[in-house]
């Protein structure tokens, strides 16, 4: 009689969560093996003979039931029914395969058995919808640190795949696999120029999540590899847009009346004097404002993004913010990032931060300039450029300034210093200048 069974590789036992969760620490490791993707073997035992192979399947820990050996059923996640099929089908054809053997007195053999999971996994993704695999790829995709993609880059994925949604309807092709060959995705690349009239900037983009999502898909054989190199895009620097330090203080002290859109204000500025990511902002917790040994406030936080931990000097307005919400659930109001760039813009209008500010967009290598009152490019990618720039103006070594905001790019983080400089020296320029014209005058 031959014994099928299902296991996760690398599963912690019962009694090694037990003994973790002593710990608070323990409890962490807990907390990220549970999300943590798990390979899904199959193993058979059958006339001596035992036999594990990987299914080219994977899950979290949290949605395995290691006693059923499935996927916890869950009606409104289609891709946990998918592969609980899946794996229905696959015990069913080796466990037809092993008692032929047994009847013939013959053992089963690896290769048999890996025959079976590979013809199932073409008969799997030839059914299976590209939206569905697309989904997949957004719950499996890490960063190149080993973390899970963040809400944002997600959404950037999503954009992505809208355009490509848009490009098949376009050409009335089908939203398929067969998408991913090198004519096709030159077009689309032409698509996102021509006819969705996207700016160089975010055609680069685009072009990035899609290189990304065919190397996946040619990966899991989903498609055959294609020189992906036809796929090039113009790409130019953006504008870097600050808020004067002085220009923020007149922000922390108005007056404003809508209650919403102050407290918007209070996120942007809150951001701009401590120099985070808005996804750290978002998840910002009161135990991780704590005192240094000095007895200066610190925010000791782990960055959603990479991982890294970071201590940022909560400095005096910072601090301010801060006490104006003590009394409530969170540290600062919490809005969703599209709220707060709506509506910061709004807060600059009526606070009057019109001055006129140059835009160019690049469409094909060519420059498109663009006059927009300053308050219109206001939003939270601005709140925290604005802190690494006045901190490098007001003398802050650059060291320093990457230790809180931690810039990993090199090239990136070069592009503050020069506006920095540019900053100071038109500064120097306008006050001798300005005590030239007074001389003349004596």
């Amino acid at each position: 009689m031959a014994y099928i069974n299902y296991y996760l590789k690398g599963a912690l036992s019962k009694s090694n969560i037990q003994d973790l969760s002593r710990t608070a620490e323990g409890r962490t490791e807990i907390k990220d093996y549970q999300n943590k993707l798990l390979q899904i073997y199959i193993s058979i035992s059958s006339r001596g003979t035992r036999i594990k192979i990987y299914t080219k399947q994977r899950v979290e820990p949290k949605n395995w039931d290691p006693d059923k050996q499935r996927l916890k059923p869950r009606p409104k996640i289609e891709y946990i029914n998918n592969t609980n099929k899946w794996l229905n089908e696959l015990y069913q054809e080796v466990s037809d395969l092993a008692v032929e053997k047994e009847r013939s007195s013959r053992r089963i053999t690896i290769d048999e058995v890996r025959n079976k999971v590979n013809g199932r996994l073409v008969k799997y993704k030839d059914n299976e919808s590209l939206e569905n695999i697309f989904n997949s790829f957004i719950r499996q995709h890490k960063t190149a640190q080993g973390n899970p993609i963040s809400s944002l880059t997600a959404k950037q994925y999503t954009v992505m795949k809208n355009h490509l949604v848009d490009f098949t309807e376009l050409n009335r092709i089908g939203f398929n696999l067969d998408l991913f060959e090198e004519q096709k995705m030159s077009r689309f690349k032409d698509f996102l120029y021509d006819h969705a009239e996207l700016s160089d900037n975010t055609v680069r983009r685009a072009i990035t999540c899609l290189k990304v999502f065919i190397k996946y898909l040619a990966s899991n054989n989903y498609i055959r590899d294609f020189d992906l190199s036809t796929l090039k895009y113009s790409s130019n620097e953006g504008e870097i847009y600050v808020v004067p330090f002085d220009i923020l203080l007149q922000m922390q002290n108005a007056e404003i009346e809508n209650t919403n859109l102050s407290r918007v204000r209070d996120v942007f500025l809150f951001q701009s004097w401590t120099g985070q990511r808005y996804s750290d902002i978002y998840k910002m917790k009161r135990n991780e404002i704590i005192e240094d040994q000095n007895g200066e406030l610190i925010w000791d936080l782990v960055t959603v993004k990479t991982k890294e931990r970071v201590r940022v000097p909560i400095i005096k307005y910072a601090r301010q913010i801060l006490n104006k919400y003590k009394n409530e659930a969170d540290p600062i109001p919490k809005y969703v990032e599209q709220e707060v760039n709506r509506s910061i813009k709004e807060v600059g209008e009526k606070l009057g931060l019109n001055w006129t500010e140059k835009i160019i967009l690049y469409y094909r290598g060519k420059p498109k300039e663009e006059q927009v009152p300053f308050y219109k490019v206001l939003s939270t990618h601005v709140a925290r450029k604005s802190f690494i720039t006045n901190a490098l103006i007001l003398g802050v070594p650059e060291r320093v300034v990457r230790e809180v905001s931690k810039h990993k790019d090199e090239r990136s983080f070069r592009r503050y210093v020069k506006f920095a400089e540019s900053f100071v020296h038109k500064e120097i320029r306008a006050a001798f200048e300005k005590k030239y014209k007074r001389s003349k005058k004596l």
